[in-house]
């Protein structure tokens, strides 16, 4: 695959469909890539709008941090486990944030998958050098979305795999950005080059959302990612529906934490050199406790590095999709959009990415 073309023009490196960049004529509007002709490079940054007190502080930082990320190196690691549903998707998105930086590597660790995960991360490195995967038979239980110290000891010693990895080979690259292969809406770009366009940090985690129906509003926000979030330094946990409430929204100040992850964190190398996985927590929090005793506290989730996981699936979503439907062909009603609907909640459930707002 051909490397991104250098160029000086902040409109190179700001993707289609940017909140920065207005104008329907701009040339990175007018420029179509392979990954926006199939849209599965995509993210709706249309749908996380900023609001007006913050909005000329946000554009100018994600114009900074674009022109910051064409000088750097990244590396771009995470874990993959039967993501085979999402997988394509995964890989090009991984390779449009590549194309930003001034030169990328891609690192992951690939265990006991019962699908094609294996096959299609194979096939992907040996079409890319720039693509190195690294794949184990330990015939270990699926993680269940539950807090268990088995396995936080199971993701410490994967994420320990993949962190020897990069350090052995791309420790004089400038960051390490860890994702979460089976994001299924992905992560806002603008949302990266916001945090590459803030000081002083030392890891940047994301607003991981999932949505979740509540009565006849189909697409309620719910902050993701509650075991990993911490905000004190004794790294005291706190309850998922306590951080479930806790919503931001684009374009507010960066939040200092003292753990959290979201789906997808940034690091400076050298703090990322510092942390050490362990077990006795989530391996996130093990992590930033030991960069943090090792002087790398800066730690930050930026409210407008965004992350979606999908959706939660509740069980009378289907009855609920059928009677916004026909509250839906009232005349002069707009249809509401279901984020990420399943199948059996019928043509009227109309994904967001496919409905650009007014």
């Amino acid at each position: 695959m051909n490397r991104k073309p250098q160029s000086s023009e902040v409109a190179d490196t700001i993707p289609l469909r940017s909140t920065v960049c207005e104008s329907a004529d701009s040339p990175h509007r007018l420029r179509l890539r392979a990954f926006d002709q199939t849209a599965i490079g995509l993210f709706p940054e249309w749908v996380f709008p900023v609001h007006d007190e913050f909005r000329q502080a946000y554009r100018q930082s994600v114009v900074a941090g674009y022109e910051t990320m064409q000088r750097q190196r990244v590396v771009i690691a995470g874990l993959a486990r039967n993501v085979e549903h999402v997988l394509q998707r995964t890989m090009a998105r991984i390779e449009r944030l590549g194309s930003m930086f001034a030169d990328y590597r891609v690192v992951i660790y690939e265990n006991d998958s019962e699908d094609d995960s294996r096959k299609m991360l194979q096939h992907w490195s040996e079409a890319d050098d720039r693509v190195h995967v690294l794949t184990e038979d330990r015939h270990d239980p699926v993680n269940r979305a539950e807090r268990c110290l088995s396995r936080a000891s199971r993701m410490a010693y994967y994420r320990t795999q993949c962190q020897n990895y990069v350090l052995d080979h791309f420790d004089d690259f400038d960051h390490v950005i860890l994702m979460d292969t089976d994001l299924e809406g992905g992560w806002s770009y603008d949302g990266i080059a916001h945090t590459f366009g803030q000081p002083d940090w030392d890891f940047v985690g994301s607003f991981g959302i999932i949505f979740r129906r509540k009565g006849l509003v189909p697409n309620r926000v719910v902050h993701y990612d509650a075991w990993a979030y911490r905000e004190d330094l004794d790294f005291t946990p706190l309850t998922t529906a306590k951080v479930n409430r806790i919503v931001f929204h684009r374009g507010e100040p960066m939040k200092r934490l003292t753990s959290c992850f979201g789906g997808l964190g940034i690091y400076r190398m050298p703090a990322f050199q510092a942390g050490t996985y362990g077990s006795n927590d989530i391996e996130h929090v093990e992590f930033h406790r030991t960069m943090r005793q090792k002087g790398f506290g800066n730690v930050f989730l930026n409210p407008s590095q965004i992350t979606m996981y999908g959706r939660k699936d509740r069980t009378m979503d289907p009855w609920a999709a059928k009677i916004l439907r026909v509250m839906d062909a009232v005349p002069g009603v707009r249809p509401t959009p279901w984020h990420f609907p399943k199948e059996e909640f019928g043509e009227g459930a109309v994904p967001f990415a496919l409905r650009r707002a007014a």
